[in-house]
């Protein structure tokens, strides 16, 4: 069939039974493009759109990207075909729904051959505009044999007003950021006729944030210890623990390797290598890799290993982006399914591989990966909002990914691995996954607005999902996940207003540069680039080797490029603390690359020395209680009429005391806190001061 002529399907035309003409017009779609992009028809006909790529694409009414709601096919599959009747006349823009730079027009012409026309004359398409944003917008519009009723202006979907008198216009106060502007007009017959789209922007107007959080993370109470179980990995990200009983921890390399723990110690051989299926990765530095695994929830009886893997450009994807001629993605990200050996359960049958699903990545950055089962027994997985920066550029939707609900980039999203009622028939979509049966949303998507999501966990007790979305150029945030949540990125950086900056570095700033909707999450817990860059989650301590850490959220920073300088933070309450490592507080010295938790609920991290996936300097390092560092006061600084005081050691909470004369009987509490630093007011160029400790003698 791919050999018909292409006049056949452009005007086909039928009698109907009742003897009146009507005409079905062809539209075929080729070679990611409508042919042809424009028809011109009658009322009552009707338009058929034929799908002729190897690729789904839809027929969607309305302007790039902005449905209107008068008519969308869904997915249109090769071969399929879909068809609308116009009873109105007027001027339709439509698009396709999976490759937004799909676009094309119907005109629909009255019984007389008229019906209205309108365009917008003012403003011109690409202009800006300084905040607060008060636009004058302008139509022309006319109709053969009929007036005009009225002009309604349009924001998208959203309505702006209604002019009733020509020169038709009104004055919008649009929010910063992009607006696709159109113009409706209707005359006196009821015909109707949509204008092109105008875009414009609106800036900010605010100021950048040059140092969003000044306050320095203070160290906390807690001392623990590293305890090395492996060495000699290359660039371990994580651990699975399958629930057989068995003891065994799943721990995976980025390079591509799945290695088995069995009472501590890395068996000789592999439970799977997929080094082969990987793309070449830069052993310098590189974000692609083996990015996750995960055990069947029921282990024993369906033994079966999930893989999220980055793998070059293959098969077409589940989830496609469509680059423009001649460039092409970097990757695709794969979930694949494994079956243990029966003959050998300490190995995966390579020839059991089945592939879930496949998703287009344009930049080699920003593919999370993390996967684990929920306590619902779904399968939970992050993507990023597709790579390169500011969440703009190929493959990126106007105003981000995150936010575009018809991409899964940028995304939590959750599936069933034991069922099949996807659209590729390999998984199960949950039916109450938020988006399930909404037109032009992907309806495996859990969460969203999301920029780099690479790891993040369950609380094994009440099932939380705290989850560490790697920042921009500012701000690094955690993030409870709730269903159907939207998490802010890119109009927001944790708790800041973003500012993409077109093709500079984007920044946080004081005022939104777009419309801000009003159910945005922030985050739980946040810290700027003063402290670190890349937050690495980790888990909520429930192990009882813990017990100081029982309910808390273990969590760090990967470190700084620079050097091997990762850092292992915990909240108390909303506030971040930093663990003392050793009695004497010595620095981690690794690049953090991921946490892990065994089936017991005890803790690891996973660290390096070396930047990129190379070296043999990567850890699997157990987190145990520490000998904590000997109750001493380490700083005492004035400042006019105020001392801050800082120590170490002891357990909170602590009282500064104070006292003018030292041979005074007694001293006075000037402040009490759970920290380890104090300022006091002080008198004089005389005072004497002591800690008192909960634990310890003052």
């Amino acid at each position: 069939m791919k050999m018909r002529s292409r006049w056949f399907w452009l005007v086909l035309v039928f009698l109907c039974l009742n003897g009146a003409r009507a005409a079905t017009v062809m539209v075929d779609i080729t070679g990611f493009a409508f042919a042809p992009a424009n028809q011109t028809i009658n009322v009552g006909d009707t338009v058929m759109w034929m799908n002729s790529d190897s690729f789904a694409h839809t027929s969607t009414s309305g302007s790039a990207g902005v449905p209107d709601g008068n008519w969308d096919s869904g997915i249109i599959n090769s071969g399929g075909t879909f068809s609308h009747t116009f009873s109105a006349a007027g001027t339709f823009p439509y698009y396709c729904g999976i490759h937004t730079f799909m676009t094309g027009s119907i005109t629909v012409q009255g019984a007389g051959g008229g019906g209205p026309t309108v365009s917008i004359t003012s403003p011109a398409n690409n202009a800006t505009f300084p905040a607060p944003g008060n636009v004058n917008i302008d139509a022309t519009a006319s109709s053969q044999g009929a007036t005009i009723s009225k002009v309604e202006f349009f924001d998208g979907t959203k309505s702006l007003g209604v002019d009733t008198t020509d020169p038709f216009g009104i004055v919008a106060n649009l929010g910063a950021g992009q607006h696709a502007l159109t113009a409706k007009a209707t005359d006196s017959a009821g015909a109707s006729a949509v204008s092109a789209v105008v875009n414009v922007t609106v800036n900010g107007g605010g100021t950048k944030i040059t140092d969003p959080i000044p306050a320095r993370i203070a160290k906390g109470n807690i001392t623990i210890e590293l305890q090395t179980v492996l060495d000699g990995l290359v660039s371990p990200l994580g651990l699975a623990a399958p629930d057989d009983g068995s003891g065994r921890l799943f721990v995976y390399d980025q390079i591509g390797l799945i290695h088995i723990v069995s009472n501590g110690v890395k068996l000789d051989t592999t439970l799977l290598d997929v080094r082969s299926r990987l793309v070449t990765l830069n052993a310098n530095y590189d974000e692609r890799g083996l990015l996750g695994v995960a055990t069947h929830p029921n282990f024993a009886l369906h033994p079966f290993v999930y893989t999220y893997t980055s793998e070059p450009n293959g098969p077409m994807a589940d989830f496609m982006i469509m680059p423009e001629p001649p460039k092409t993605n970097n990757h695709q990200s794969v979930i694949a399914e494994w079956r243990i050996d029966p003959a050998n359960t300490n190995r995966l049958d390579p020839a059991s591989r089945r592939e879930i699903l496949r998703i287009d990545k344009p930049q080699s950055n920003h593919n999370a990966g993390t996967m684990r089962f929920g306590p619902d027994g779904f399968l939970y997985f992050t993507v990023g909002d597709g790579g390169a920066a500011d969440d703009q550029g190929d493959g990126h939707s106007p105003g981000g990914n995150g936010q575009d609900r018809s991409k899964i980039l940028g995304k939590v999203s959750r599936i069933d691995v034991d069922g099949r009622n996807s659209a590729n028939g390999q998984y199960g979509v949950p039916v109450d996954n938020p988006f399930v049966g909404q037109a032009g949303m992907v309806a495996e998507i859990y969460a969203w607005g999301l920029r780099n999501p690479y790891t993040f966990s369950f609380d094994r007790l009440n099932g939380d999902l705290f989850l560490a979305d790697v920042g921009q150029n500012d701000i690094e945030e955690v993030d409870k996940i709730i269903k159907g949540g939207n998490y802010g990125w890119n109009i927001k950086e944790g708790t800041f207003y973003f500012d993409p900056n077109g093709t500079n570095n984007g920044f946080v700033t004081t005022q939104p540069v777009r419309e801000v909707p009003p159910d945005l999450i922030d985050p739980i817990a946040q810290f700027d680039h003063d402290e670190g860059q890349a937050v690495i989650s980790g888990y909520v301590s429930r192990g009882v080797g813990l017990p100081a850490l029982a309910g808390k959220y273990l969590f760090g920073s990967w470190g700084r490029f620079d050097g091997p300088s990762g850092r292992l933070f915990y909240l108390e309450g909303a506030e971040i603390k930093e663990f003392w490592i050793g009695a004497n507080d010595r620095a981690l010295g690794m690049w953090l690359k991921g946490y892990g938790e065994d089936a017991a609920g005890e803790l690891y991290v996973f660290a390096t020395t070396n930047l990129g996936p190379s070296g043999t300097s990567g850890k699997m390092l157990k987190i145990v209680p520490g000998t904590a560092p000997a109750f001493e006061i380490t700083d005492a600084v004035r400042d006019g009429n105020n001392l801050t005081i800082t120590w170490r050691g002891g357990t909170a909470p602590y009282r500064v005391q104070m006292k003018s004369d030292l041979g005074a009987d007694t001293w006075t509490d000037a402040a009490v806190v759970t920290g380890n630093s104090a300022t006091v007011p002080i008198a004089g160029d005389a005072g004497f001061f002591r800690i008192s400790s909960a634990a310890n003698s003052p």
